[in-house]
């Protein structure tokens, strides 16, 4: 993998017009259809994985627009209004125990299918988990090869909590 060709945006409610923008000009994946519904608010942060677009013309390569590649979603329960405080637990299928004490959820993480297994959705995991997030306690519901993957990253299970991971107590890996 060519890192030289990877860069991440991060998106809040203060970059609102530049989200709308890579919306509305990027080719997205069928795969990232939840992007268009997400509200940039309450501490929302959603992290956009990109490489560059190379367009081959005879013999001479020019520099495309980047291609988004993978996303996360960030949340701070703490930022919720108390009645939705109350309902994260059904929303993202964290007990609220756990969300209390691990209040930074990854609530969506997603690499774009043609290019899993080669190396992105660590580098991604890793700059979020381990750069941007790195004093934060970060909760997750993990599903299917998500299991696998976020337990290199540096996840543990939550004890009766049906695939719910938590980071692990100063050895976040990746």
């Amino acid at each position: 993998m060519n890192l030289r060709n990877v860069d991440i945006k991060m998106y809040d409610s203060t970059t609102l017009d530049e989200y709308n923008t890579l919306l509305k000009t990027s080719a997205l994946p069928q795969e990232f259809y939840i992007l268009h519904n997400q509200k940039l608010k309450d501490n929302k942060k959603i992290f956009v994985l990109l490489i560059e677009n190379e367009i081959k013309i005879l013999l001479w390569k020019l520099q495309g627009t980047p291609i988004p590649i993978g996303y996360c979603i960030v949340e701070d329960a703490k930022s919720k209004s108390d009645d939705l405080q109350k309902c994260l637990d059904g929303i993202y299928d964290i007990p609220l125990s756990v969300i209390s004490e691990y209040p930074t959820i990854i609530s969506d993480f997603m690499i774009f299918s043609p290019y899993r297994r080669m190396g992105y959705g660590r580098y991604f995991a890793n700059y979020i988990v381990n750069d941007v997030f790195k004093d934060k306690k970060i909760s997750l519901h993990a599903v299917e090869d998500g299991v696998y993957f976020w337990d290199k990253i540096g996840f543990d299970y939550v004890i009766d909590a049906n695939s719910v991971m938590i980071t692990k107590d100063g050895e976040r890996i990746a």
